[in-house]
């Protein structure tokens, strides 16, 4: 009797309050638009455990793929299947649709969804990555660059392009997003051919950073846009354990389709603000990033403890922002971020960057979504302490504990004389 219940029933809890597959609304979508039919074939002998894991897997994904079908193939007796599919051991399977297909050697709910939205891409366009100003690595170990940003989403299914614009004539119709990272100056070939690919309906996304605030010209003029003096301070950063007045953990967010998924707080290492004057009439803008009511542009390079003078202005202030219009290929954005830190190696991964990221990749490209599942983000980023707290933590653990420990040995080892 027991032998039957362990093989035809099986229970399970899960404990927490997050689900197994964390889905951009893109993602969904993408499945929820497949029409031929997605067909799972699993080799495997007669074994109940084998395909009561696999039908748990294939129940939790039926909500995004409800023409998803499972065949069970007895290796045995189908030696033509396992050699054309290339199985190689009892528990592999074969994803179809149509005419493609991969092998799979781990069944599980996100590599299943990861392989479906990868056999489904059909992205042919680039991201773009300018270099021969001074900007950012990408495809480096130095300090400061993006190889962690770029290993992500080419992982993803994200196909990039490292140009310089110096060496060319106009920039290539492929790149349906360019990112400028930090450049140390513009010349006026690189601006011009910039402002061209922005005329002709680019999408752009722009950092700059305290160590080199620079924003070139024809931004400033096209956007009504300039940069604050100074470095980003921000009081509220000790509330969160940082030292570093500096360091902007993303408490304020703009009402925007980018910013208002987002699951955890970006954290900013260093900001330089964007001074936001009247929009261009032809242009829609919206903040994305505000720092606290706390903070200000500090003007003068002194050590802490910094303070708000009155040359000074107090926030909150933009730190990254969008500007939006309608061009001939649909909808056109330029981001402008005033941090070129938050998704450089040592902070891409680092609180709620790396979910910003995805969402302004997924905004300015929703034909070309990611291919890869978000994992789930931690509901509780930081630990909200006061000093009294912190004190009385200390002494509970150095002195009242030790002493406890001291007095509960002394009383067993009277006991034990007595």
């Amino acid at each position: 009797m027991g032998a039957w219940v362990s093989l035809h029933w099986q229970q399970q809890w899960r404990l927490g309050t997050t689900t197994a597959l964390n889905l951009s609304e893109q993602q969904q979508q993408r499945l929820a638009q497949i029409s031929p039919p997605i067909l799972l074939e699993v080799f495997t002998r007669r074994n109940p455990k084998l395909q009561r894991s696999v039908m748990a897997v294939v129940r939790s994904i039926k909500p995004y793929l409800s023409n998803l079908e499972v065949h069970w193939v007895n290796p045995d007796t189908h030696p033509d299947l396992v050699q054309q599919k290339g199985i190689s051991q009892e528990g592999q399977a074969y994803l179809s649709i149509g005419d493609t297909g991969q092998r799979l050697a781990v069944i599980s709910p996100t590599h299943l969804i990861e392989t479906i939205l990868t056999l489904t891409s059909t992205q042919q366009s680039f991201i773009g990555f300018t270099q021969g100003s001074g900007e950012r690595a990408l495809l480096s170990n130095l300090s400061g660059a993006w190889i962690n940003f770029y290993h992500y989403f080419n992982q993803s299914g994200q196909s990039f392009a490292v140009i310089d614009p110096n060496t060319l004539i106009s920039i290539p119709e492929n790149i349906h997003i360019l990112i400028v990272a930090d450049p140390k100056t513009l010349n006026t070939h690189t601006q011009t051919l910039l402002e061209n690919y922005l005329n002709q309906g680019g999408n752009l996304i722009y950092t700059t950073d305290t160590t080199n605030a620079y924003l070139p010209e024809f931004i400033k003029n096209k956007l009504n846009i300039t940069l604050y003096t100074g470095k980003m301070i921000d009081a509220n950063a000790k509330n969160f354990g940082l030292d570093n007045p500096q360091m902007q953990v993303i408490e304020l967010l703009g009402d925007h389709d980018i910013t208002r998924t987002l699951k955890q707080s970006p954290l900013l290492a260093g900001a330089v603000g964007l001074k936001l004057s009247e929009t261009p009439s032809d242009w829609d803008n919206s903040a994305l990033l505000w720092s606290s009511e706390n903070s200000w542009n500090e003007l003068n390079n002194r050590t802490p403890p910094f303070e708000l003078n009155t040359d000074e202005t107090r926030g909150p202030i933009a730190l990254a922002s969008i500007f939006s219009q309608k061009s001939k290929q649909g909808k056109q954005s330029i981001i402008l971020i005033g941090d070129s830190d938050l998704w450089a190696d040592g902070y891409f991964n680092t609180a709620g960057n790396r979910q910003f990221a995805e969402q302004i990749l997924n905004y300015l490209a929703p034909n070309a979504s990611l291919n890869q599942i978000s994992p789930q983000e931690l509901p509780d980023q930081f630990l909200h302490a006061s000093d009294a707290h912190l004190m009385q933590l200390a002494v509970l653990l150095l002195f009242i504990l030790p002493l406890g420990l001291i007095i509960i040995g002394i009383w067993w080892w009277r006991r034990a004389w007595v």
